[in-house]
């Protein structure tokens, strides 16, 4: 770009941004003048820091998506963008999630992802001890992502309820795609693929069967039973706690911390906590 045609661009972007400021100012009142004008000054500023400085450059698209899931102003909003660059998951993120309030896949999974880094203070989860050293916030932050994927499909094809059957070979796939090892993918499938806690609390099954499916999940992951139960306890209160209604109704705070009411949900915890 020469020099004549960059500052034209420049002359042309501030333009726009000054008629915009204009514009606003007209159409509201004088209390909220000053406040629009920091505004869109502060856009603008941003706007051309993003035009001008330097893209970072990946070899590959695992090298991006890394750089993604490192990021300390991390949201999740980034990781659903990049993934729906594949048209299928795109039409996936965007379809329903099924539910009476009528929020997407996408929406749903932006309200997870709120919900993780609100509870993500509260909860231990760097300290999980597990066989291979995994990344168990990096992993979170990619499972997510595609924790309700085949949501859609299952709905098409059979109902809700067989969710997990269309979600987990998708799970899989994307996740080899991206060069996850065999140990984060054998714990994500674990992590997502089941309903044990919502059953439990639910009073479809006992704790004790409960805890011999924790206990099963657990071994196949070389995991302390009371680790997994940390990291299935987690998965399964950012998930349900996302939804508005479900958060009142399942959940109450303790100085921040949501923890779940149903007494078979504290009566599994207290057999977990008794496990060699």
């Amino acid at each position: 770009m020469t020099f004549r045609s960059a500052l034209l661009t420049l002359t042309l972007f501030f333009t726009a941004c000054s008629t915009a400021k204009k514009e606003t100012i007209q159409t509201e009142s004088s209390s909220r003048e000053i406040a629009s004008q920091k505004w869109d000054l502060l856009s603008c500023r941003e706007l051309f820091l993003n035009i001008v400085k330097p893209k970072p450059k990946f070899t590959n698209s695992q090298e991006e998506l890394n750089a993604i899931l490192e990021r300390t102003n991390f949201n999740g909003s980034e990781v659903m963008s990049f993934l729906s660059r594949t048209s299928d998951l795109k039409k996936l993120f965007e379809a329903s999630a099924g539910v009476s309030e009528g929020y997407s896949i996408r929406e749903h999974t932006q309200m997870v992802y709120d919900t993780y880094l609100e509870q993500l203070p509260y909860f231990k989860i760097s300290s999980v001890k597990t066989s291979e050293n995994i990344n168990i916030k990096r992993l979170y932050r990619f499972i997510i992502s595609i924790h309700d994927i085949g949501k859609p499909i299952a709905i098409a094809k059979e109902g809700k309820h067989a969710q997990h059957k269309y979600t987990r070979p998708i799970v899989e796939e994307t996740m080899q795609r991206f060069g996850f090892s065999e140990s984060e993918i054998s714990l994500a499938i674990s992590l997502i693929d089941n309903d044990i806690l919502g059953d439990v609390m639910q009073g479809f099954i006992s704790p004790n069967r409960a805890l011999l499916k924790i206990e099963s999940l657990a071994e196949k992951n070389s995991m302390s039973v009371q680790d997994y139960f940390q990291l299935q306890s987690f998965f399964y209160i950012v998930d349900a706690a996302s939804y508005p209604g479900l958060r009142e109704l399942v959940f109450h705070e303790v100085n921040g911390k949501l923890v779940p009411k149903p007494k078979s949900f504290h009566e599994l915890a207290d057999l977990v906590k008794k496990q060699n």
